[in-house]
């Protein structure tokens, strides 16, 4: 969002700009050498770099410890590209807190190469073969084809999403501006119908960055993990966190971003278990 390559030129300091030497970009491990301070101008460097530096090892690792174990169902290759697009989730989270976008190029640019890693690479549509399956793996087409029903599902969930967001603020518009609207404003049980934000035109409930991060997401994960973040986990955590910035912020804008990510994250570690925690909640299976 800055204009700054992560190519050139290297990293330096956000107060004097002077370029770091890799002995003092070492993660965390510097940041605790150094006390947290540039070495060139002593100003303090914020706690957030040596943050996101943890929290991705910590990516890594939770990735590890869940697809190491199976190297038949989860090979090197497949793991390499699901830490990768957890690495692309990080990045896509402090953005959209930062600046309230999700960049472009970066979800789109997975999506425009799921389809392809899900045809070279059929494991990573593991929903189609799930652990308790003694089935052969899919095949190259069945993975791309899922890649692509992914994608729909993950562009159309996040649209209704959006529909559904627009009816709730015409609603409001509606209610505010009818003869009612006086009384129903000043009633403590109905305030938060019409008060705060209510033009449709001009409150975005869902944007556009969110819809291209979650065809990345089905893309590479497949339809079901489409539906388990938009429709499930996210709005979930979304919602926890929401009332807690509202109450203490009062601000009614928050970026969904980080909740998409932070779902897609635990559909990547445990989605298996997740379906099949609902499908027990959902469905009944008699006992034999």
């Amino acid at each position: 969002p800055d204009d700054h390559s992560i190519a050139k030129p290297r990293s330096f300091c956000p107060s004097c700009r002077t370029p770091i030497a890799w002995w003092d970009n070492l993660p965390i491990l510097s940041y605790a050498l150094l006390n947290g301070r540039c070495r060139a101008c002593r100003v303090r460097i914020p706690f957030r770099y040596p943050m996101v530096e943890a929290l991705t090892g910590a990516v890594f690792a939770l990735l590890a410890w869940r697809h190491l174990a199976d190297p038949v169902r989860y090979p090197p290759a497949v793991t390499a590209v699901l830490a990768a697009f957890a690495v692309c989730l990080v990045i896509t989270t402090f953005i959209d807190i930062d600046y309230r976008i999700i960049p472009y190029p970066l979800s789109l640019g997975i999506t425009a190469l799921a389809i392809p890693l899900c045809v070279l690479l059929p494991g990573l549509q593991t929903e189609i073969w799930p652990p308790w399956s003694a089935a052969p793996p899919p095949s190259r087409l069945e993975a791309g084809f899922a890649s692509l029903a992914g994608i729909v599902a993950g562009a159309g969930l996040i649209d209704l999403m959006g529909l559904v967001g627009m009816g709730y603020l015409w609603v409001k518009q509606t209610l505010k501006r009818s003869s009612f609207g006086p009384a129903l404003e000043r009633s403590g049980l109905t305030r938060w119908l019409v008060t705060g934000p209510s033009d449709p035109l001009k409150d975005v409930v869902v944007g556009g960055g969110d819809l291209n991060l979650m065809t990345a997401v089905g893309g590479l994960l497949g339809w079901k993990a489409a539906l388990l973040v938009t429709l499930f986990l996210a709005p979930l955590v979304g919602s926890l966190v929401g009332v807690v910035y509202l109450m203490s912020t009062k601000d009614h804008y928050i970026a969904y971003g980080p909740f998409l990510a932070l779902a897609a994250f635990l559909v990547m570690l445990w989605r298996n278990e997740i379906l099949a925690w609902f499908a027990s909640g959902l469905v009944r299976i008699p006992a034999s």
